[in-house]
């Protein structure tokens, strides 16, 4: 049995000169006398009928799918959508399963930060994430297809933030999908007290990449294996970061063979890889210091 559900508002219709909405939800016999827990929105009570369940649901932000027993006139609302094989099913006689038929566009709002869209491709549904200005997709491809049984496969991936205007110090975040050859990460700041520091951490807790300036015009730079101080180095006669509140940008590469800072375009200094990048993960900057952005180039 299919329930086709198409209802206006009046007032959308007036301000948007919106169409009315077709949501067609059909009942799913595998999943027919059970109910769930997961994801559940709302039970209403004294509900006449399926199509008025089903206009609830289309009414509800987050609403994905509903049950509705037509003896006790109850309505369940859920957030999730659901396959006969799912542990959170429970037995409950006289209830039925209703979801959008097929991979339909209905409420294509579960990712945060990104925008999802729809698409035909060989007869086949595609779903493709695209992820807000500033963010990244990691863990997943961010296009799925569209499974046999009509169900969109569950997207793995997060839409992690990538790009950061005045940012408050200290500034410490994890790198989406850690380092790689070709990867940079971009900041501009201005120091504004004694000293700031930079560090970059492999997934051990080393640290590949230590920075430290300080308002007398000395930068030093090392890195730090099994908690023990290497390659330790120095300036006095370069002054990238005076005077104070000045404003700098500095850029750390993951190249070939090395990793590399460099300040307002020039090659500061280098470092051997004391691991592989892939395995560099957090990015960190703290002490005097007013950062304008950080761009992860990733």
């Amino acid at each position: 049995m299919i329930w086709d559900v198409c209802f206006c508002v009046v007032v959308l219709m007036l301000k948007h000169n919106l169409a009315c909405d077709n949501v067609t939800f059909f009942r799913d016999e595998a999943v027919t006398g059970s109910i769930s827990n997961t994801g559940l929105l709302t039970t209403r009570m004294n509900v006449e009928n399926r199509s008025d369940c089903a206009v609830n649901c289309y009414r509800t932000a987050e609403c994905q799918s509903f049950f509705y027993n037509l003896g006790s006139s109850t309505c369940r609302l859920h957030s999730s959508l659901f396959r006969s094989t799912d542990s959170s099913l429970l037995t409950s006689v006289g209830f039925e399963y209703y979801r959008p038929r097929a991979c339909s566009t209905f409420r294509l709002n579960t990712l945060p930060s990104s925008s999802l869209t729809t698409s035909t491709e060989n007869g086949t549904e595609v779903l493709n994430v695209v992820c807000n200005d500033g963010y990244k997709m990691t863990d997943d491809p961010g296009t799925v297809l569209c499974d046999a049984d009509g169900f969109w496969p569950t997207i793995t991936g997060t839409c992690n933030q990538i790009y950061w205007e005045n940012p408050p110090v200290a500034f410490g975040e994890n790198i989406p999908g850690n380092m790689y050859v070709g990867a940079s990460i971009r900041y501009t700041a201005r120091m504004t007290g004694t000293l700031y520091t930079l560090n970059i951490f492999s997934d051990d807790s080393d640290i590949v990449m230590h920075v430290h300036a300080r308002d007398s015009g000395l930068v030093s730079w090392k890195q730090r294996q099994n908690d023990t101080w290497i390659r330790t180095d120095s300036d006095d006669t370069r002054d990238p970061f005076r005077p104070l509140n000045t404003t700098f940008t500095c850029l750390v590469e993951t190249k070939e063979d090395k990793i590399q800072f460099s300040v307002n375009g020039s090659e500061y200094f280098s470092f051997p890889y004391i691991h592989d990048p892939t395995r560099i993960y957090r990015f960190v900057l703290q002490h005097n210091l007013e950062i304008l952005e950080v761009d992860m180039q990733i």
